[in-house]
């Protein structure tokens, strides 16, 4: 009896063992799959399975990355460690590579741009193509967003809004208030649509 005791005792510590280590490297370590993701980001728009790249399959860690003005990597990440750092260079397998560090993920700014377009559609209908109150402050947003987008190297969704103002940018914070990592730029008019 004691030795069926102990052969349980020993089978559910390395069971244990093999959950914690799994946790482990499910917070810094990339899975196969996403350092696929992460060389297919800097080498082609693709994975090798020719399937298109999902902002939510990086790890949690990455932020993106753009070429500098030499045309080395800049990487962006969450978490700047030196772990992290190596576990990237290892991934894209470069020297000229230099790292900075970013407040929200790629998949976190990818939320916030799926976020914005649900919701902007929603609101165009409600407060534009259903209102004849041209004077709303909803509708003089809404109808003077040009479009929004990631921009990786500023680390933000950029919302293009013509004729930026206090007045719209607040507006804007009301109507999407779950909006995170944004920032405006001045879009002017939209021609040929």
């Amino acid at each position: 009896m004691k030795k069926i005791t102990y052969i349980a005792m020993f089978v559910s510590a390395m069971i244990m063992i093999g959950a914690c280590s799994r946790i482990e490297n499910s917070n810094t370590g990339a899975t196969d799959e996403q350092k696929e993701m992460i060389r297919s980001y800097f080498y082609g728009e693709t994975t090798a399975s020719g399937e298109t790249i999902e902002n939510e399959a990086f790890p949690n860690y990455f932020a993106g990355g753009y070429q500098d003005e030499n045309g080395a990597w800049v990487i962006c990440l969450t978490d700047n460690s030196k772990s992290v750092q190596e576990e990237v260079r290892d991934i894209l397998e470069g020297e000229n590579l230099h790292f900075v560090e970013a407040g929200y993920s790629l998949e976190e700014l990818s939320h916030t741009d799926a976020y914005i377009h649900e919701t902007y559609e929603t609101l165009y209908e409600q407060y534009v193509t259903s209102s004849s109150d041209v004077s709303a402050p909803e509708y003089i947003l809404l109808a003077s967003m040009n479009g929004w987008g990631i921009d990786v190297k500023a680390n933000r969704v950029v919302i293009s809004v013509r004729d930026i103002t206090n007045e719209k940018k607040e507006t804007f914070k009301t109507l999407f208030p779950d909006a995170k990592g944004i920032d405006f730029e001045n879009g002017g008019n939209i021609s040929g649509v």
